[in-house]
């Protein structure tokens, strides 16, 4: 939890361990906010919480870091808060300092993994720029730290992460798990209000195999969890699922290496 001035909220970042012992916790506070006449964000102390997790393994850990980067709007209207630009620029500055931070943390000999709400848009039709203006500057910082969008290697399809609450992904439900969504469900049928809402803009990035390193860890396979609340829950006509944003869950393979 961040807390400090400015802000009547803390980041809402809560990392759980189970089974694992954790090595060593830090946290860094955004300096850039937003703006306060026009970004709800800006009155909540976002940032990023770093937790080391201990592997079993005495060659590295796991350093998670995660982080929820600025949406923007939510205040008073106008031209500027709404503008894709100015918010893409804050996102931005707030993922430079996120790599100052895991470079400044970072122990060698650890594999680094970032994960959070990016509010960063996988692809965005309306960007003034480019559609992709805003992922390529998102992938270019954390790649810069050798880290790689796992969708992009272990996913298939859109990806998408984010839609309308009242959208149950019931077109991309796993048949055999009530709680996961099919990797790939390009052909199914979409509801153009539930389409037009719907975005990926949460991302797991994990540094790729580094032959220097004696702890390795890949993934296996990623996957979104929609968790549909239960038919009767309250207030379900306006929130279909537990979150308006989905979960995305990744198996790692951990291994020692020689």
């Amino acid at each position: 939890m961040l807390r400090g001035p400015l802000g009547f909220a803390s980041s809402g970042l809560f990392t759980l361990v189970d089974r694992r012992r954790i090595a060593r916790r830090a946290t860094h506070r955004f300096r850039t906010r937003g703006s306060y006449l026009h970004d709800a964000d800006a009155l909540a102390n976002k940032g990023v919480l770093l937790v080391e997790i201990e592997l079993g393994h005495a060659v590295g850990n796991l350093e998670l870091y995660s982080t929820h980067l600025c949406w923007g709007t939510g205040l008073l209207p106008g031209g500027d808060a709404a503008d894709p630009r100015r918010r893409h620029r804050v996102r931005m500055a707030q993922l430079d300092e996120l790599t100052r931070f895991v470079r400044r943390t970072h122990r060698p000999g650890n594999v680094v993994s970032v994960v959070g709400d990016m509010n960063v848009p996988a692809v965005a039709p309306d960007y003034p720029d480019g559609p992709t203006v805003p992922y390529d500057g998102l992938v270019e910082r954390l790649g810069s730290l050798g880290l790689q969008d796992l969708w992009t290697t272990h996913g298939s399809g859109d990806g998408w992460t984010c839609g309308a609450p009242t959208d149950s992904f019931a077109d991309q439900a796993d048949p055999d798990d009530p709680d996961a969504l099919v990797d790939d469900a390009a052909g199914a049928a979409v509801e153009p209000a539930h389409l037009a809402a719907r975005e990926r803009i949460d991302y797991l990035f994990l540094a790729e195999p580094d032959p220097t390193q004696r702890v390795r860890i890949e993934a296996t396979s990623v996957r979104r969890y929609a968790f549909p609340r239960a038919v009767g829950a309250p207030k379900r006509d306006r929130l279909v699922r537990l979150s308006d944003h989905l979960a995305i869950g990744a198996d790692l393979t951990v291994s020692a290496v020689t």
